[in-house]
């Protein structure tokens, strides 16, 4: 008999992206510089070559981070299926989601 799999979806509130982007760690996080918030969006500075002291800013939107995270989800090491929510997640996977978000790709491992 083959396996069967339920995939259900439930409503990310504002607060739990949130809660995400405060689990950045900056010095685990090098290529991260700051984050200014707005309503629906994050304007992200970073440096993208880690340390050149160059430094690019990016609008990232709410909707950006949960489909990034949806996208980064076998290279979490915390499950997003156990129905805590993002605020849940370690330092290193709301890294992974940023840079997904952001880059399109992990680039900084």
């Amino acid at each position: 008999m083959s396996s069967l799999t339920l995939t259900t979806t439930r409503e990310v509130s504002p607060e739990e992206v949130d809660d995400l982007i405060e689990l950045i760690d900056f010095s685990r996080s090098p290529w991260f510089k700051s984050i200014e918030q707005g309503r629906n969006w994050f304007l992200v500075e970073h440096d993208p070559r880690e340390r050149d002291g160059i430094t690019d800013t990016s609008e990232v939107y709410r909707q950006q981070i949960l489909d990034a995270a949806t996208a980064a989800q076998p290279q979490l090491c915390c499950s997003l299926t156990e129905g805590e929510g993002l605020g849940f997640l370690c330092a290193n996977d709301a890294d992974i989601i940023l840079q997904t978000a952001i880059f399109g790709r992990i680039i900084f491992g």
